[in-house]
């Protein structure tokens, strides 16, 4: 069993840290490992059944990382984690597709929510990725980005969200209103030439 002070994570899906205080785990983000001075060999990777007999702190912290990992169907997937710089919002992601071919682009967004689980509107944090398949590389990206946010919207904010989708390589709607807007100017162009008729009508 772990002992007090211990890093650990578990087996099956370590991408969460915990250390053991007063016999709870109290998450630890990345840039709180960072100043620790935390090494992969200081963390102990245990059966998720030994994580599961510890209480999870329930203490918010301005240095909590949240997290998210999505299956986006085909071989493709998505992890985000995102934790408070000074004054910023600070995301890191990386995409990954297992298939030789099937490169894709996928999107993250985060949403900021206050306490009472209210969306807190006006900030938008969104970036998109591309990762080729595995025949033309490692087939993972890796990205942090950061983005500036009012301390006083910070100072609201108790949770964030993730959603991860795929990204069209062309924006279906951005197309089909391109198009309609064409083919009106069109319409209209014919309609005041002279000895031509556009239109239609139901028989």
């Amino acid at each position: 069993m772990p002992n007090e002070g211990d890093y650990i994570t578990s087996r099956n899906s370590p991408s969460m840290l915990y250390r053991v205080r007063g016999r709870q785990l109290e998450a630890v983000s990345p840039p709180d490992a960072v100043v620790a001075g935390v090494t992969q060999a200081d963390v102990l990777q245990v059966d998720p059944l030994v994580l599961s007999r510890f209480p999870v702190s329930a203490e918010r912290s301005r240095d909590q990382t949240f997290h998210l990992w999505s299956d986006l169907d085909s071989g493709h997937s998505m992890e985000s984690w995102a934790w408070f710089p000074p004054g910023k919002v600070a995301v890191r992601t990386v995409t990954k597709t297992v298939t030789w071919f099937g490169g894709f682009t996928g999107e993250v967004t985060a949403v900021l929510a206050g306490l009472n689980g209210e969306v807190i509107p006006d900030v938008e944090i969104r970036a998109a990725y591309g990762v080729d398949g595995t025949a033309f590389g490692s087939g993972v990206r890796d990205e942090t980005l950061e983005w500036d946010v009012p301390q006083a919207v910070l100072d609201r904010t108790d949770n964030i969200t993730f959603v991860h989708g795929w990204k069209p390589k062309v924006d279906v709607v951005a197309e089909t209103l391109k198009w309609i807007k064409v083919i009106w100017e069109l319409y209209r162009d014919l309609e005041g030439r002279e000895g031509i008729s556009v239109g239609s009508e139901v028989v």
